[in-house]
């Protein structure tokens, strides 16, 4: 399966509420393109949904480090630190 096609994959998991069945396509496809920082950000999400917050925020951290000029990866960062508790 191709990058776009676990992305789209994990995206439909997603918004169905099936928060490990994300995890499970974006990381495939993370482990084809480790590179986009898309994957991490929308894995980031997932993690978030299913309470692994730290796991979400290393996410976060990687998006930002990939694409420091989009906004996203700081929501993301930010959502994470909240759900940590870490203000």
């Amino acid at each position: 399966m191709s990058v776009e096609e676990l992305k789209s994959k994990g995206n439909a998991a997603l918004q169905s509420e099936n928060f490990e069945e994300a995890i499970k396509y974006y990381t495939e496809a993370i482990n084809l393109d480790s590179n986009n920082h898309i994957l991490f950000s929308n894995r980031s999400a997932a993690f978030a949904k299913t309470g692994k917050y730290n796991e979400s925020l290393d996410d976060a951290e990687k998006t930002i480090n990939l694409k420091s000029d989009w906004a996203k990866g700081y929501s993301r960062k930010g959502a994470a630190l909240e759900l940590l508790n870490k203000y």
